[in-house]
């Protein structure tokens, strides 16, 4: 009996010896999934747009000219200038279906004088979004900033001098290419019937923006 008792007591050790050696299984593992950083941007405001490249041209506060997606019921599109300074950056975006995602951008003219910084730009875009009819067809605008970059308010002018769309036809323009920045640029078109106008930014009096040479020519938006 003594024997017996003797034995079954060293298996009893045996076995909790083997146990202790097996791990206890551990809590089961979740996947772990990725995290997408959504930290605002102070620089970007997403309220009014559908376009995430809104907020990248904001966030890099650069020059651009570029079209994007209004947030309303309507989803306007909307063409949106950003202009820059070494202290500032303005933003500023009308409703224009037209011109979309302007393949030329060019800055003609800068000149300032104290907080008051005057730019005049050149864009144009092929024709988009509409029939064959446009095909090959051009958008054409020139933009006029009046920019107080200490308030960061400004005002803006803006003539569409060639649009397969709007049936506006240039008739002859100056070359900002080829503009030697001292002479006046005269940009001449036709709107329809007996509407053939003039626009004229005159270096010497830039102060004056956009200037109408006839009377029929009225701002746009």
């Amino acid at each position: 009996m003594r024997a017996l008792a003797v034995l079954l007591v060293l298996a009893s050790f045996n076995v909790a010896a083997q146990q202790k050696k097996k791990p206890a299984p551990g809590p089961k593992k979740t996947p772990v999934a990725a995290v997408r950083d959504t930290t605002p941007n102070p620089e970007a405001d997403a309220s009014d747009t559908l376009d995430p490249r809104d907020l990248d041209y904001k966030a890099w506060r650069e020059f651009a000219v570029y079209s994007k997606r209004g947030k309303g019921k309507d989803r306007r599109l909307k063409l949106c200038f950003q202009i820059v300074s070494d202290s500032a950056v303005y933003n500023h975006c009308i409703n224009d279906s037209t011109l979309r995602d302007p393949e030329v951008v060019k800055e003609v003219f800068r000149r300032s004088v104290g907080d008051s910084t005057f730019i005049l730009l050149y864009v144009d875009a092929f024709t988009k979004g509409v029939d064959k009819l446009c095909d090959g067809g051009h958008e054409t605008k020139v933009v006029f900033f009046k920019w107080n970059t200490a308030t960061n308010k400004a005002r803006m002018q803006q003539r569409t001098i060639s649009s397969c769309v709007k049936a506006i036809t240039s008739m002859g323009q100056s070359d900002v290419n080829a503009w030697d920045g001292q002479s006046p640029l005269i940009f001449s078109y036709h709107r329809g019937g007996v509407n053939f106008l003039d626009v004229m930014f005159d270096p010497a009096q830039f102060r004056r923006g956009l200037q109408s040479i006839k009377t029929s020519d009225q701002d746009e938006g």
